[in-house]
């Protein structure tokens, strides 16, 4: 008996019938899971095709030289047999492949929490001794945490202590910004101070000492970055430890328990016995003096049965999202090429709008109120203010446009963006007249035009432009046909008298 009639015989239709229910039994099992159900059948199918291996072989090593069927028989058929294991192990072998990709199935999980599950020792329990240090010091032990890291909590932070003192509960989502590996202090923080592209690490923590003595970390979870300059962790240490030191009389009536909660920078409305962090690190008493006050700053609060019973607060103040910060930073880095390049013109979301004449003069025209569809605007030029620069109209501002800083031009549009008034100064802004231009010296220009527009329907004046030590403006029906159909007006004396200069259609006659 040769190798071809060991491998024939072991491969028979019935070890495949069985090899194949075992695969799809244990494909199922790590796509569904199912310990109870299936891992009996998986390891009775196994041990069966491991037990056959075993007998097969030891009958075919005692039997070796004994012919039991021609050759010409055995290669067709150990073919055949290999060709269905194949088969078999590689159709199979891929759904168990499938099931371990992210998210596809049970072995995917698995692998997971293998990968990014840490059960770690909280040994560091005591508040009164360690504060909320012993959690730090646990990451950094177990978890991944680099030393002297900057924290940041990407959800509500709470941690419950028992009477006796003793961490019972911890729940959080922390993350932080990783240096290179073999790195330095200094290479967590970029050029600008901040500690933005570095690795982002995360940790999700879960602990309760009447379930587990270990606390459960899950790593590597995705946060949301752009508000970590209110979601430091620091202020709650601070406040932690000064509350460990100095302690609280509503913490010290006996309770069983009690927990903080910590979601970095909020708004809150003073409702129970808050207290401040000084600078030199004590707990003022501040509620009794400000109930109801809104305010803005770092909150731990304090709570016992599901009821607050204090707050404690640091870091007041206005705080800017990322996104804010380089909305802002785009904002001033515009400004300064508005200041640079002269008569330039920018405008704000709400509507106001700045023209920057150079580097030391700017003109503004500011939003006020706003009520159906129309604005209300203020004037600003240096320190002259005026309340009213539209004369009592409302509507859209379309433009600023100063050729110096006294003499300059304010457009209005009204809700339907089909009429458009511009209005002259020659005070820098103290005063505005509404500029009326000789239109009707373009009437015999009008005649038979190809739009059929009317000296009524030129009431759209565009802002207006130099070009060779001239002012020019051009007027049409709306902001559509400025382009297509205008009158042009100039003016030699910035804006004192306009004369009319012809018609501009779209092919520029």
């Amino acid at each position: 008996m040769n190798k071809k009639h060991y491998w024939l015989i072991l491969l028979n239709p019935l070890f495949l019938l069985v090899y194949a229910l075992g695969l799809r039994t244990l494909s199922r099992f790590f796509q569904w899971g199912g310990v109870a159900r299936r891992l009996p059948l998986i390891a009775l199918l196994g041990g069966a095709g491991i037990l056959w291996f075993i007998i097969w072989t030891i009958v075919y090593f005692r039997r070796k030289k004994r012919k039991v069927m021609k050759d010409n028989f055995v290669l067709p058929a150990l073919l055949a047999e290999l060709i269905v294991f194949v088969i078999l192990t590689g159709f199979y072998g891929r759904q168990i492949y499938h099931s371990a990709q992210p998210y596809n199935g049970k072995l995917a999980w698995v692998l997971d929490d293998l990968r990014n599950t840490r059960k770690i020792d909280f040994e560091q329990r005591d508040f009164s001794q360690y504060g909320l240090d012993g959690i730090v010091t646990t990451l950094e032990e177990g978890a991944g945490l680099s030393k002297d890291s900057e924290l940041y909590t990407a959800n509500t932070f709470s941690v419950t202590i028992s009477a006796d003192g003793m961490i019972e509960r911890v729940d959080g989502y922390l993350y932080s910004f990783g240096a290179e590996e073999n790195g330095t202090e200094e290479d967590r923080i970029d050029e600008n101070g901040t500690e933005e592209g570095n690795q982002e690490q995360s940790w999700l923590i879960s602990y309760d000492s009447s379930a587990d003595k270990k606390m459960t970390v899950r790593l590597n979870g995705a946060v949301n970055t752009d508000y970590r300059e209110q979601e430091r962790l620091s202020p709650m240490f601070a406040m932690a430890g000064a509350l460990r030191e100095q302690g609280l009389p509503e913490i010290s009536s006996g309770r069983s328990s009690w927990t903080m909660s910590y979601s970095g920078y909020t708004t809150e409305v003073c409702g129970s016995n808050w207290y401040q962090l000084t600078g030199e690190g004590d707990l003022a008493s501040y509620f009794w003096n400000n109930y109801g006050e809104n305010k803005d700053a770092f909150f731990l609060n304090i709570s016992s049965e599901g009821a607050e019973i204090a707050a404690i607060f640091c870091g007041e103040g206005t705080m800017e999202t990322q996104q804010q910060a380089e909305e802002k930073s785009e904002a001033e880095e515009d400004i300064a090429a508005a200041q640079e390049e002269g008569k330039t013109l920018l405008t704000d979301q709400d509507g106001s709008m700045t023209f920057y004449l150079d580097a030391y003069n700017s003109m503004r025209l500011e939003v006020t109120d706003a009520a159906a569809g129309s604005r209300f605007y203020e004037f600003y030029n240096g320190d002259i203010h005026n309340t009213d620069p539209f004369d009592g109209n409302i509507g859209t501002a379309e433009g600023i446009y100063f050729m110096d800083a006294r003499k300059g031009f304010i457009l209005l549009t009204y809700a339907s963006q089909d009429s458009l008034s511009m209005y002259y100064t020659n005070d820098g802004g103290t005063n505005f007249q509404q500029v009326t231009l000789p239109v009707d010296e373009a009437a015999a220009d009008m005649e038979g035009n190809e739009f059929s527009f009317t000296i009524g329907d030129m009431d759209y004046t565009e802002t207006p432009y130099e070009e060779g030590g001239v002012l020019h403006v051009r007027v049409s029906t709306s902001a559509a046909d400025v382009g297509t159909y205008a009158l042009l007006f100039t003016s030699a004396d910035a804006g004192v008298t306009w004369e009319y200069a012809g018609v501009q259609t779209l092919s520029g006659e």
